[in-house]
């Protein structure tokens, strides 16, 4: 039986008419919108070959609705609800046991298939779909530069990032700090907690941000049930240990210069013909992110101003010519 879900938002509705779409071009057929008698008659001509069903109508109904799938999932139906849809792309019904080690031969319309993306197993989901995923979840809203984990915290919570920026960073004792990275909406945080060890780092708003909190019992289920989450999670750690290994190349095998011109490359995106970077950096911002001093940076953006490199308006960086590799 389909689990009960809650009302439709409307992001939902246009994924779900993306979705329906998406079915009748497959050879699904539209049971809830299929009127007529021939039609039905169709549908069950269809139904009896083994062929496909969509039960959704079309997005005009803002109730919840839900695809049966009869391909690939042997004796049992599948039913999915347009919550665990969103970002889904293809794969094979992650519902039907059936579908074991069959992953080409299933619907389209699984979680397990919207786990598969490059940009990490939360990317595109939204507060609902969260909450089918870790039902013991919250959702928390932080202001402006507030510190939403401390260093050494005892914690066991993991956060997705629903919308606004966070810096994670380390400290000492005198408040220098070390920005290790930036993390966006669609991203996540606090991912070691899942070893029952304290926090690496902490964790501060750069804009005012809400997040979907997931608790270490929702995540450790969501590891046992969905190997494809498994997957999608281990790739994005994976990407994250490539960056600080580069990170840390950086640091020990570069100089101040290099880092720098590093850090204007990366952050630096095409405006107007003109290569911008949009977010205002303070040069103490850089010297967090690039391990150096403020001093330094301030030596170096200037000379390279002089040069005729770059431009500094109103803490923007903008590049006018290709920036040397060494100076």
């Amino acid at each position: 039986m389909p689990v009960a879900v809650s009302w439709l938002s409307r992001q939902h509705v246009i994924e779900f008419q993306k979705l329906r779409a998406k079915c009748l071009a497959n050879g699904f057929v539209d049971g809830a919108s299929s009127s007529s008698t021939q039609n039905s008659a169709d549908s069950r001509r269809r139904r009896g070959q083994g062929g496909k069903t969509c039960l959704a109508n079309s997005g005009r109904s803002a109730r919840p609705q839900f695809f049966r799938c009869h391909k690939g999932c042997g004796a049992q139906d599948a039913y999915h609800s347009p919550a665990l849809l969103v970002g889904a792309a293809r794969g094979a019904c992650a519902e039907s046991p059936a579908n074991a080690g069959s992953p080409g031969d299933g619907c389209d319309l699984s979680l397990d298939s919207a786990m598969e993306n490059k940009h990490g197993p939360f990317d595109g989901l939204d507060e609902a779909a969260l909450h089918e995923l870790a039902p013991h979840g919250a959702t928390r809203s932080f202001p402006k530069n507030s510190v939403i984990v401390n260093e050494r915290d005892a914690t066991d919570t993991l956060y997705v990032v629903l919308s606004g920026r966070v810096k994670v960073f380390l400290s000492d004792e005198d408040g220098k700090e070390m920005i290790i990275n930036t993390v966006r909406a669609g991203d996540f945080f606090g991912e070691l907690a899942l070893d029952g060890g304290p926090r690496s780092a902490s964790v501060m708003t750069l804009d005012p941000c809400r997040f979907y909190l997931i608790p270490r019992q929702d995540m450790e289920s969501l590891l046992e049930r969905r190997p494809a989450f498994a997957r999608a999670l281990i790739d994005r750690l994976i990407a994250r240990v490539r960056f600080l290994t580069e990170k840390v190349c950086a640091l020990a095998l570069k100089n101040g210069y290099s880092r720098l011109v590093k850090f204007i490359e990366e952050n630096a995106v095409e405006q107007e013909g003109r290569r911008v970077i949009p977010e205002r950096f303070t040069q103490q911002d850089i010297a967090a992110r690039i391990g150096g001093s403020r001093e330094m940076v301030n030596r170096i953006l200037g000379d390279l101003t002089e040069g005729g490199y770059i431009a500094v308006e109103a803490k923007h960086i903008r590049i006018l010519k290709r920036i040397p590799d060494e100076w």
